[in-house]
């Protein structure tokens, strides 16, 4: 039987990041490219046919979506969802089955970490998996992947296993629509060396997430496509990238080997980027790195699992700064434990630990994480709330402070931080050619909306 599998990001808002890490909307212009989607087709046989509709991306109506399907009669339909839409995707799956009800349909999204969410699923399509990389493709028709018991077994231990893939189908994501904030060119390559995230910060959906990595030569394998596909720029997507961390030696050493002018960018932790080690991420053309700083108090941090010290923090910052590496740090505002005065001393220390850029995440009840647990043991929300974003757009109120207040505390985040004209010279100072300056302006902007929308 001829296998064809389609790939469908349903119809919603254009800046929607469907996910089963963290589905979010944007907080600028960008719009992330499909991390779940990339990662499944590396799993597809080489010998299937794929292909990829992304209705939110190109503003496609149900219909058209369905009118694709009905052109291409896959036999295998792949649909991410999302917790912040969850009513939306969960109609449109139904009408799937619905109208096409001999096509074996799956799903992923962060929803489905939920046992309730999980099992609504489960009466309207075939199977829902958790991580890409571990899905039985081949034996999709055996419904292995119809239990709650394999997201349980997606979650919990942390010791890495290795898993190969088959290259992942690019040309599928070729769309300069597609943004990461941070890259230096509009056309760019998403890569991902594994599914999950070492570290245990209880407040972070991957806090629960058993960790998958590919081989050195699996990446590199990818890499020396994706050159040859003539891209200049690549987004490592891994929650940490560094991790397993002779792994990722090997693939850095690997780049630096090919001599391959490409620059790029990652999330890492810092306590897996030693100087040498950023060192080595420089000379591969390392520009960028986002790492979780999320709060000024540390023994906060530490009581959510997260045990980083500031001393640590500040000599990566020091080392990155050094290396001229710029730096994100991603920020957390609104712990249940926090009243105002805190938020405001976690936004003070943004602006003074001279970083390049911030992201303002609130901390909302995001699935698999103990934000979530607390939201609900409180009574503040209920088993079955969905609609929660980190970017400040729709916020549940805290023990401590109602929602309108930390709306407003996460604009004020965004406007300390960005609006100084000291920091905007200083980026300016930075741009070296005219499609830098151009994405530097698109996400500015992008930036003063989502200030103003979530005031």
């Amino acid at each position: 039987m001829n296998e064809r599998v389609l790939l469908v990001n349903p119809p919603g808002p254009k800046g929607l990041f469907r996910d089963t890490v963290c589905s979010t909307l944007s907080k600028a212009s960008y719009v992330w490219k499909p991390r779940g989607h990339i990662q499944f087709s590396s799993i597809i046989p080489p010998d299937w046919d794929a292909r990829f509709v992304d209705a939110a991306i190109n503003g496609l109506s149900t219909e058209q979506v369905f009118d694709a399907i009905g052109e291409y009669k896959p036999t295998l339909v792949v649909v991410a969802v999302s917790s912040v839409v969850w009513d939306k995707d969960y109609e449109f799956l139904s009408r799937i089955k619905k109208e096409f009800s001999r096509v074996h349909v799956v799903a992923f999204g962060d929803a489905v970490r939920e046992k309730y969410f999980f099992d609504m699923l489960l009466k309207q399509i075939d199977e829902v998996f958790l991580n890409p990389f571990t899905y039985d493709i081949v034996n999709y028709r055996a419904k292995k992947f119809s239990s709650f018991a394999m997201i349980e077994g997606a979650q919990g231990s942390k010791k890495n296993v290795e898993v190969k893939t088959y290259l992942p189908r690019h040309h599928l994501f070729d769309n300069i629509s597609y943004r990461w904030p941070f890259v230096k060119h509009f056309r760019y390559a998403a890569v991902y060396t594994q599914f999950g995230c070492p570290f245990c910060c209880s407040y972070c959906t991957s806090s629960r997430t058993t960790v998958t990595y590919r081989p050195a030569e699996n990446v590199l394998a990818e890499i020396d496509q994706v050159y040859a596909d003539g891209y200049k720029e690549i987004h490592f997507g891994d929650d940490s990238f560094g991790n397993p961390k002779e792994n990722t030696r090997k693939i850095l050493e690997g780049i630096l080997k090919k001599n391959y002018k490409i620059s790029w960018s990652a999330y890492t932790y810092p306590a897996l980027a030693d100087r040498d080690y950023l060192e080595l991420m420089k000379a591969t053309g390392c520009h960028t790195l986002v790492t979780g700083i999320d709060s000024h108090d540390f023994s906060l941090l530490k009581k959510y699992g997260r045990p980083i010290t500031k001393e640590i923090l500040l000599k990566f910052l020091e080392n990155c700064k050094e290396l001229k590496i710029d730096v994100c740090g991603d920020f957390v505002l609104g712990f249940e434990e926090e009243d105002e005065d805190s938020i405001l001393k976690t936004i003070d220390f943004a602006v003074n630990c001279k970083i390049d850029y911030a992201s303002f995440n609130s901390a909302n009840p995001l699935f698999g994480t103990v934000i979530r647990e607390q939201k609900i043991k409180g009574g503040i929300i209920k088993e079955g709330s969905f609609g929660y974003d980190t970017a400040g757009y729709h916020i549940p109120s805290s023990t401590k402070l109602r929602s309108e207040r930390l709306k407003q505390l996460h604009s004020r985040a965004v406007k300390k931080f960005y609006f100084r004209p000291s920091y905007i010279i200083k980026r300016i100072s930075k741009i070296r050619s005219f499609e830098e300056f151009t994405l530097r302006l698109i996400e500015g902007l992008g930036v003063m909306k989502n200030a103003i929308l979530t005031r």
